[in-house]
């Protein structure tokens, strides 16, 4: 499967740092009106940089399907399952009425607390790219 994961990463991680897209549901943040959502975020940066994915919004309800056709591997988790950086995890909810998206990521730059405060910067190892 040809892609670059590391490219990849550091595509979403900047367009989560950049304060200039708002969510929008259904949004790919093809540029700063467009917003971006959960599964616009992970298609975005898949089909940017080399994977088999749709340019277009795909949406969480259809990303685990998507995702196959591009290649991917799924898997199901439990409470043995040790992700990887760089696995991307699709939650749907049973009832399907959404869900939501995001890559897995070790050891990455992030704020380490919910108030998003710039002073508060460090290292995460074990984060969600959302």
């Amino acid at each position: 499967m040809p892609g670059d994961l590391t490219s990849e990463i550091n595509q979403a991680m900047a367009i989560c740092w950049n304060e200039g897209y708002g969510y929008r549901l259904g949004g790919m943040a093809l540029n700063y009106a467009d917003g971006v959502d959960c599964s616009g975020l992970v298609g975005r940066v898949l089909h940017d940089n080399g994977f088999n994915y749709p340019s277009y919004h795909v949406g969480t309800i259809n990303m685990g399907t998507a995702l196959i056709q591009a290649g991917f591997t799924e898997y199901q988790y439990t409470s043995n399952f040790q992700m990887m950086s760089g696995d991307i995890v699709v939650m749907n909810h049973l009832d399907m009425s959404g869900g939501h998206t995001f890559f897995y990521v070790e050891d990455i730059r992030a704020y380490t607390d919910s108030s998003a405060d710039s002073a508060n910067i460090g290292t995460v190892h074990k984060a969600k790219v959302e």
